[in-house]
């Protein structure tokens, strides 16, 4: 009898047992897809909350570089001053403060880079300079041919121009550079700008090589311009050409100057 209760026993434990193991296994399960489903959850949460940063990312980096694409870098400059290219500018008509020069004189007294080009490109640009606002130009000019200096063909350069420059405007011959148009063929006497090359004004220093590589000294005298089968250039200075209607007649005088 004894036994038999025995045996009774250790059915009822391993039901038991069985049930308890059944028991745990289910729990197990259910942990097992409720953690599933929480991490399902918490991924798809964790997945959204990523597209939004980068989404928030995305607009600030497209509002900062349509904020400042058409600022420019002063990588030397110094003090209350900044510059950027700008779509409108006043009309600006150079002042001419350059000491009177003959011909002979522009040539000689003045060493500047001689060269013939095709002008790729002009824009505006303003200058915030401690409290004053200066408007300028800055033209990209391929270069076709070098008389004087180390300008090589093909080179692409960078020249300030000494006033704005606004399209559907009248030719002007007394102000000779505020003519110049993209697609215009040119010869342009320029200055190449270096460490001395430079505005200083109460501790603030505006270095032109920021701007461009070269400048034209004035706006008057230092360009000769062709434009739909006209010549632009001052007549006044250049008595010697001052009847000249094409470019390679200024070529054949320049290149007689300079020997």
């Amino acid at each position: 009898k004894e036994r038999v209760n025995n045996m009774e026993g250790k059915k009822i434990q391993d039901y038991m047992n069985d049930i308890d193991e059944e028991f745990l296994q289910s729990e197990r399960l259910i942990t097992k897809n409720g953690l599933n489903n929480l991490s399902k959850k918490n991924k798809k949460a964790g997945l959204k909350t990523i597209l939004l940063i980068m989404f928030f990312i995305c607009i600030w980096i497209f509002t900062y570089i349509a904020s400042n694409k058409n600022t420019i870098f002063l990588a030397q400059s110094v003090g209350n001053v900044s510059a950027r290219y700008v779509e409108r500018a006043p009309i600006i008509e150079y002042e001419n403060k350059q000491e009177e020069l003959n011909e002979e004189e522009l040539f000689m007294k003045k060493n500047t880079i001689i060269a013939k080009g095709r002008v790729k490109n002009v824009r505006n640009i303003r200058i915030k300079f401690n409290n004053e606002m200066i408007y300028r130009a800055v033209a990209e000019i391929e270069i076709t041919q070098s008389y004087r200096g180390n300008c090589k063909s093909g080179e692409l350069i960078s020249v300030l121009i000494p006033c704005t420059i606004h399209i559907g405007l009248d030719a002007l011959e007394h102000e000779v550079i505020s003519n110049l148009r993209v697609g215009m063929n040119g010869i342009f006497m320029m200055e190449k700008y270096d460490q001395h090359s430079y505005i200083e004004e109460e501790g603030t220093i505006l270095y032109l090589e920021d701007l461009a590589e070269y400048g034209f000294i004035d706006a008057h005298k230092y360009g000769f311009l062709e434009n739909k089968g006209q010549l632009i250039f001052d007549r006044y200075t250049f008595k010697s050409i001052e009847k000249a209607t094409k470019l390679d007649e200024v070529e054949s005088y320049i290149k007689k100057m300079i020997e």
